[in-house]
């Protein structure tokens, strides 16, 4: 299952700063949040989490995640 930043229709980016690496695409990496993005520690902390996201970078336990599959922010 393939998770999205979901957003309000025809919403890609917040002012200038686009929120992913290539809004609408097809390809994972098009779900990439992108340093700036309104994404970035705005998720929800969930117990027993996993640990990863879908790249497989680490996603923080004790702190305020990013918004969708991936994490760029690596600590709190």
């Amino acid at each position: 299952m393939r998770t999205r930043l979901l957003l309000p229709l025809g919403i890609t980016a917040l002012g200038t700063t686009a929120l992913t690496a290539a809004p609408g695409g097809t390809r994972a990496a098009d779900d990439r949040v992108l340093r700036g993005s309104a994404a970035l520690r705005a998720g929800i902390t969930i117990a027993d989490n996993g640990g990863r996201d879908y790249f497989g970078n680490p996603v923080p336990s004790a702190c305020v995640p990013d918004v969708g599959a991936h994490q760029l922010a690596s600590g709190c």
